[in-house]
């Protein structure tokens, strides 16, 4: 399969090295990045760099010691209070950014309509295939796996959450045959 498992692990090497010299050329740049648009792996480094792990990637404490540990590079002393690092919810539109990371499984997908992603009630984005197992292991009574607000409500009418339900029974019907066939 893989014939030079060297050189492999020398390209591996290398994108690791380069992405490690981005993360700590990020926390020493002159003007401050925009942190909720790094890349996945970018993020994965910058959590080294600020002794953080990497599960805390969307945590809002991720992004206020990214800010703190620029600042303290910088020498620029700033509130981080007045800090406001862009929270999933509020930012994930498609006019203001055009991909998104699942949190669940930490997938970058875009907001183009190709990729399947669903925007629960609370305004948290995962890819639908996330949504669906996470409800498919919770049942009706699931929360959103970033702030545990509920994903179906139950005396809902609303067209999006009839929607999810119906979209909740398809996938469940084809889980449970793709089941009984192993």
């Amino acid at each position: 399969m893989l014939k030079n498992t060297a050189a492999n692990h020398h390209m591996f090497s290398n994108s690791h090295l380069e992405t490690s010299c981005v993360a700590t050329a990020l926390l020493n740049a002159m003007d401050e990045p925009r942190w909720t648009r790094l890349s996945k792996s970018t993020k994965r480094a910058l959590c080294g760099r600020v002794n953080l792990p990497t599960d805390k990637i969307h945590c809002q404490t991720f992004y206020k010691k990214l800010h703190q540990t620029w600042s303290d590079n910088t020498n620029t002393k700033t509130d981080i209070s007045k800090i406001d690092p862009e929270p999933e919810h509020r930012c994930n539109t498609p006019n203001s950014i055009d991909s998104i990371e699942c949190p669940v499984c930490i997938d970058s997908y875009k907001l183009d309509g190709k990729d399947k992603v669903t925007t629960l009630l609370c305004g948290h984005r995962f890819c639908t295939v996330c949504v669906l197992k996470h409800l498919y292991t919770r049942g009706k009574e699931a929360s959103c796996p970033m702030c545990r607000s509920p994903i179906i409500q139950s005396q809902s009418s609303s067209r999006e959450d009839i929607s999810r339900k119906r979209q909740y029974e398809r996938w469940l019907k084809r889980e449970r045959k793709r089941r009984t066939k192993m």
